[in-house]
């Protein structure tokens, strides 16, 4: 099975890279946006029965090409497929750049509350690996492990 080009990816459908938005550009659907949302929150578009990841589709527009790495949604919004938005990134840094944790105590990524030792516990996780940060009586010297050590270890992450 061929492997979809730019130019045929063109002639189907319109990008618009201030949006991020698809829009068939033939058939009975002409003019009309396409693709759909699917479980992961992820925008899926399917082209001659094979379904994409809009996000790629939208790389495969503006650069030309499906890169072999990743494409990570820089502010964490699945279906936000404008071009600025998209960066490539390896699955180390794809991960680095995830999101707040709202069911922990602390509702940061990397710090939660250590019940035996009645105190915040700092930690993160590089190359596989979880390093411990420290433990905190406060939950501000805790973040503030946690923010430097992802200045060292996670410099991908953005937010």
């Amino acid at each position: 099975m061929a492997t979809l080009t730019q130019d045929e990816l063109k002639s189907l459908l319109a990008y618009d890279p201030e949006t991020g938005v698809f829009t068939r550009m033939t058939g009975r659907r002409a003019g009309r946006m396409t693709g759909t949302i699917r479980c992961q929150g992820y925008a899926k578009i399917t082209i001659s029965t094979k379904m994409y990841s809009a996000h790629r589709l939208a790389w495969l527009y503006v650069h030309g090409y499906f890169p072999a790495c990743q494409i990570d949604h820089v502010n964490h919004i699945r279906d936000d497929n404008r071009i600025a938005n998209l960066r490539l990134a390896t699955s180390a840094q794809n991960h680095q750049n995830r999101r707040r944790i709202t069911k922990s105590a602390s509702g940061f990524l990397g710090v939660t509350w250590h019940k035996r030792d009645a105190r915040w516990q700092a930690h993160i996780e590089t190359n596989g690996r979880s390093r411990h940060l420290g433990y905190f009586k406060c939950l501000a010297k805790a973040l503030l492990a946690r923010k430097q050590a992802e200045q060292v270890y996670h410099p991908f992450r953005t937010a």
